[in-house]
């Protein structure tokens, strides 16, 4: 919505169009500090706007290539204090994409207590410093070495 005039822009998945959304459901929405509009969607991974030219890029997961988004179902965006993107997925994790969009996976690793306790991330929230709370374990933990 344009906060000026009032007025909405849809922006429709169109099969076989590589520049439209990826997918019709979306299922996160996120401008971050640089003001660029990331849409998370429930098949077609993830969506970065071009507000000029209303056109979508789109990473979505790649068998062959391993710095691909973990899982194309995603659930939650969050950019950090340090302007880092966190992707939050139903199945695969989170992963931290850096700013050439690679990400860096972070999965549940049996037997590894210090490994996320599920591949289902449903949301996150922000605050001071580098600390990610697990509601499971029902602790803090420092994220500042990724």
């Amino acid at each position: 919505m344009n906060l000026r005039t009032g007025k909405f822009t849809r922006y429709p998945c169109r099969p076989g169009d590589d520049s439209s959304l990826s997918d019709s459901t979306v299922t996160s929405v996120m401008e971050d500090s640089r003001r660029r509009l990331w849409v998370g969607t429930e098949h077609g991974g993830l969506n970065l706007l071009d507000q000029q030219t209303g056109h979508f890029t789109h990473w979505k997961h790649d068998e062959k290539n391993s710095a691909s988004i973990s899982y194309d179902h995603v659930n939650c965006l969050y950019e950090d204090h340090r302007h880092r993107l966190w992707v939050g997925t139903r199945g695969g994790g989170l992963d931290l994409m850096d700013s050439a969009g690679h990400c860096r996976h972070f999965r549940n690793e049996p037997g590894n207590p210090n490994s996320l306790p599920r591949n289902m991330i449903l949301s996150m929230a922000g605050g001071e410093g580098d600390e990610l709370l697990d509601r499971d374990r029902e602790r803090r933990t420092e994220h500042s070495r990724y």
